[in-house]
């Protein structure tokens, strides 16, 4: 799922800053098609990021589907088109590269024949440091 092989780069900023850098590693299986997959995230996921935010993944095939339910009350969510194209119902058309943000709890429908997309749920309230490099070393 979400295979890709440009070179897109995502980067997170942390809650605090100093950290100890930590590199992890997750055996993530296989997802379903039309189905969101939790890959890393602030508390109980495969791979602990230090900010409030929520990675998944899905594959969707001839399907509408809701964008991933927001855990956090004030909400800002980052779609990315990693390979064909989507339709943000009664929106937007999206194709691979291209990205859309939104903010609230609005969960607009997916829909798609063949695509591969990725989804940043965050808390827009969350606290986070500009301090430091992105890696977590100073």
């Amino acid at each position: 799922m979400c295979q890709n092989n440009g070179s897109n780069q995502f980067f997170i900023r942390p809650a605090k800053k100093d950290e100890d850098p930590d590199v992890q590693f997750a055996d993530i299986p296989m997802g379903e098609i039309n189905k969101w997959r939790l890959l890393a995230g602030y508390a109980t996921a495969p791979l602990i990021i230090r900010s409030e935010i929520y990675v998944l993944d899905v594959t969707i095939n001839n399907k509408s589907i809701e964008i991933p339910f927001s855990h956090y009350p004030n909400s800002t969510i980052l779609l990315y088109v990693f390979n064909g194209s989507i339709d943000l119902v009664e929106k937007y058309s999206l194709s691979k590269g291209d990205s859309a943000v939104i903010t609230g709890n609005e969960q607009p429908l997916i829909y798609a024949t063949d695509a591969d997309v990725i989804a940043f749920v965050m808390n827009s309230d969350a606290v986070y440091t500009r301090e430091g490099m992105f890696s977590g070393l100073n």
